[in-house]
């Protein structure tokens, strides 16, 4: 007989590539006052690109709902729980959403790994930000709290793989300013002494 111990986890998912959006992932952060603060991202797939993914992730969170509850199923008919994917368009007119994309929040109360492509460990927070590409390792789970049930995510780790166009709402440096040139108090090489000249 198998060791069910060495099967695969059916509610675990490694993804395909995600660009990333509202990373917490070297503090964690209250969402509401009163909240405990966790460690989270959002993860925003491309339907067509990444539909292999996507129908991993119903898999392992269909799983988990089943689990949970013996009808699940007809609850997911009946609209009775929530499940964890979005729709782009839902984002209004938010950058790096839209149609055609699906997004899920992830999160954990352990901070996840964060690493490069070489599975390296990323310690400066200033190379991950809203707009790089990662793939991640994700976990479903059925939760029922508060008279609220559904299945999310837990967010295990993050594995950049490449830079992408930043989404989040500060701008870069060069999209705000245009060089000047030469500063015309000084000239090419004056000092603060030819300015009293």
């Amino acid at each position: 007989m198998p060791d069910d111990k060495n099967l695969p986890d059916p509610c675990k998912v490694i993804t395909g590539k995600a660009v990333l959006s509202y990373p917490h992932l070297f503090r964690p952060r209250a969402v509401k006052a009163g909240d405990e603060p966790k460690f989270s991202a959002t993860l925003i797939f491309d339907l067509k690109e990444e539909r292999a993914t996507l129908e991993r992730l119903r898999d392992a969170a269909f799983h988990a709902g089943r689990e949970k509850w013996k009808n699940f199923d007809d609850m997911v008919k009946q609209n009775r729980v929530r499940l964890p994917w979005r729709r782009g368009e839902d984002k209004g007119d938010a950058k790096g959403y839209g149609a055609g994309k699906i997004y899920i929040n992830t999160n954990s109360n352990q901070q996840p790994g964060v690493v490069d492509r070489r599975v390296q460990p990323i310690v400066n927070a200033n190379e991950i930000y809203p707009g790089c590409v990662v793939i991640a390792s994700v976990r479903a789970f059925a939760y029922d709290t508060r008279g609220n049930k559904g299945v999310s995510f837990g967010l295990n780790h993050v594995q950049k793989v490449a830079d992408g166009e930043p989404i989040g709402g500060r701008a870069r440096p060069e999209d705000d300013f245009t060089p000047l040139g030469e500063d015309p108090m000084f000239g090419s090489g004056g000092s603060t002494d030819d300015m009293f000249r």
